[in-house]
């Protein structure tokens, strides 16, 4: 799922990534992105959400192990 609200249609999802991809293609779109310090991969969407959930499970270890609390 995408960065999106719980229960977001999955059509819904797909517009939104198809729209999104087609933004950062635009060279003006890119540059500021570029400019405000984002890495412009283009991942695709399934491909973004597996890192996403990987990327959480790695920080839930280390937040685990560590005991740390945030304020």
């Amino acid at each position: 799922r995408s960065c999106t609200a719980a229960g977001t249609p999955a059509a819904v999802q797909d517009l939104l990534a198809t729209q999104i991809a087609a933004a950062v293609k635009a060279p003006d779109v890119r540059q500021k992105l570029v400019e405000s310090g984002f890495a412009v991969t283009g991942t695709p969407r399934g491909d973004a959400e597996r890192m996403v959930r990987a990327e959480a499970a790695r920080w839930a270890a280390v937040v685990k192990a560590t005991g740390f609390k945030g304020d």
